[in-house]
């Protein structure tokens, strides 16, 4: 029987939501291509282990000896991986870390690898894949043919389904700092746990409109009652008054949430093309010529620093209740 390995990431701590994307799709490839399920990790807890329960993994390899990421650490401990399972195919998450990586494991490997990925399907052992091209313009159709497959999966394209229980075998695999030519000795973070835009389900961003830095706040606030992340356009990232982590469009993040809330951005293109993937888009503008309304599903024409403040209220109070 083939093995299938899919290679798992932490986020705030937890099982990603990209790793449990990844781990739902490789249970369904495996149940209907009679493949093995099998997953790595690079920090093992406890309540990984129970995630893993429910998607039916075989084999649970934890890679020990890093205590922070590392690019050649990582490709050292998953090639291990690898050579035990001569897997036909490997899933990640496309993740700042994987995007970095992977490429060059794959290479290392002979692998043939794919990026952006949001339908798979395996059969003979030939996989079709489609992904997004031209900022999302075109879906490309691609057929790939010689194992394995690296796939990188594109964010919040697959559902996350549990499916049963299942004690995986726990194997150990150690990887010495001295494997590394590079050590990370620190990782410098905000203060605050942002929630992560390419995971977020809600997303609100500010642009031009908001005036100034400062004025972010009540977005701030916004987002805290609603668990949502903030965003911001080109423009607002120009002026300085966020950093370019949180810009959100074709040159900086392509966002699928199931809501997204623009508060004062006109609706250049290139903001057009980072949100278009959203379920649910609301305008909150007070020019009711801009172009954002058109791509909006719902669209307020009033002063943002009036309807926040409002939304705010409301949230508050169902909270309440």
């Amino acid at each position: 029987m083939s093995n299938l390995l899919v290679i798992l990431e932490e986020e705030n701590g937890k099982l990603s939501s990209f790793s449990k994307e990844a781990l739902s799709l490789g249970y369904q490839l495996s149940q209907k291509n009679n493949l093995t399920l099998n997953a790595c990790v690079f920090t093992h807890k406890s309540s990984w282990t129970d995630e893993c329960k429910s998607f039916n993994i075989s084999k649970l390899f934890v890679i020990e000896g890093l205590s922070k990421y590392s690019q050649d650490g990582y490709i050292f401990g998953i090639k291990q991986v690898i050579d035990n399972l001569k897997p036909i195919i490997i899933l990640s998450g496309s993740t700042d870390h994987s995007r970095e990586y992977i490429p060059k494991l794959a290479v290392q490997i002979d692998g043939n690898i794919s990026s952006e990925v949001m339908k798979v399907e395996f059969d003979n052992e030939k996989i079709f894949i489609q992904r997004p091209m031209f900022t999302g313009k075109v879906i490309q159709e691609v057929e790939l043919i010689n194992p394995p497959f690296v796939l990188l999966l594109k964010p919040k394209s697959f559902l996350i389904s549990p499916f049963t229980q299942n004690e995986p075998e726990i194997a150990k695999i150690s990887v010495d700092q001295i494997d590394t030519r590079a050590l990370v000795k620190d990782i410098l973070q905000s203060v605050s746990q942002k929630i992560d835009l390419l995971s977020a389900n809600i997303i609100i961003s500010g642009g031009r409109g908001m005036g100034g830095a400062e004025n972010y706040k009540i977005l701030e606030e916004l987002a805290g009652h609603l668990g949502a992340a903030v965003g911001a356009s080109r423009a607002a990232v120009d002026a300085g008054w966020r950093p370019h982590s949180d810009q959100v469009g074709q040159t900086g993040k392509i966002v699928s949430p199931t809501l997204y809330i623009a508060c004062g951005i006109s609706g250049a293109i290139q903001h057009i093309v980072g949100i278009q993937n959203s379920k649910y888009i609301l305008a909150i503008n007070k020019d009711p010529d801009a172009p954002i309304f058109k791509k909006a599903d719902y669209g307020i024409v009033e002063d943002l620093f009036k309807v926040v403040p409002a939304l705010i209220e409301e949230v508050k109070k169902l909270k309440i209740n």
